[in-house]
């Protein structure tokens, strides 16, 4: 999540499970725009929601979402630890 967020500024939660967890993204299937770009390209919005799960008060997910700071992955403390391993 942190790495999600230092690489997209301005993110929210549904950008990152639309990235993160597909299924947990509900498409609304007649609410697809296509905008023009600054650069005159074409940028397309799909409009949805979140899943019952991930709308749930006090979903983990959420919460953990809320907290995360925006770390670039290269300056995170690594989680595995190669000294460890077989």
């Amino acid at each position: 999540m942190q790495a999600f967020k230092a690489a997209n500024p301005g993110c929210i939660l549904e950008d990152f499970v639309r990235w993160h967890s597909p299924s947990d993204w509900m498409e609304n299937e007649t609410n697809t725009e296509v905008n023009e770009t600054s650069d005159g390209g074409d940028l397309l919005y799909v409009k949805g929601q979140l899943s019952r799960r991930m709308q749930k008060e006090g979903n983990l997910w959420r919460e953990l979402w809320k907290m995360a700071k925006p770390v670039p992955a290269v300056r995170q403390t690594p989680l595995y630890d190669e000294d460890l391993a077989v």
